[in-house]
Parts: structure tokens; C-alpha cells; sequence
């Protein structure tokens, strides 16, 4: 039988050598929790500006008016074509009439 792990490689001076080398110019000491700077927003002002501007065009308001006409009018044949073919509009029937009292 072989064994599953190899074991670990020494230098002729029998010091453990690292399994993978640090890469250049990384310190190697841990910096302190205190000198850890916080992150930096990112302003992206231009981006922001581009897209305030396009929401406020009429060309834009028609796009996601018909956009939603469409989505709105996909769910619908969706849901049409899922009670064609299943019992799920008779089950949606009787919960409705036993709401009812019925």
C-alpha cells in the first residue's frame, strides 16, 4: 500500500522550506489592525449623471412603459398556459369559494 501524503520537503539544513513562496514586494511582517486605512469610495459621478439624465428623456419613459406592457403581458400567458394544462385554476377555485363560505 502507498501512502496518500507526501511529506515535507527540507532543505540540506533540515529547515522546513514553505509550501508556496511569498510574492516580491509583499512585507513580510503582518501590519497591526490600527494601520489598516479604510476603504475608498469610488465616485462615479459621470455614470450617475448619465443615467439621471436618460431617465428624465421621453424616449426612455416610452422603452420601459412597453417594456413592462410586455413582462406584464408574458406572466399572463404564462399563467394561462400553466392552467390549461394542470388542475391548478380548479384548485384556485375552490380555495376562493371556501374563503367565500361557499
Amino acid at each position: 500500500m502507498t501512502d496518500v501524503t507526501a511529506p515535507a520537503q527540507t532543505d540540506p539544513t533540515d529547515t522546513p522550506v514553505p509550501d508556496a513562496p511569498e510574492p516580491a514586494g509583499t512585507a513580510s511582517t503582518p501590519v497591526p489592525a490600527t494601520e489598516v486605512q479604510p476603504r475608498r469610495r469610488i465616485r462615479i459621478t459621470g455614470l450617475r449623471r448619465a443615467v439621471v439624465e436618460a431617465r428624465e428623456h421621453d424616449t426612455y419613459r416610452l422603452l420601459v412603459r412597453h417594456g413592462a406592457y410586455v413582462l406584464g403581458g408574458t406572466r399572463v400567458l404564462t399563467r394561462r398556459a400553466w392552467e390549461a394544462r394542470t388542475t391548478a385554476m380548479h384548485s384556485r377555485m375552490i380555495r376562493q369559494a371556501e374563503a367565500a363560505g361557499n
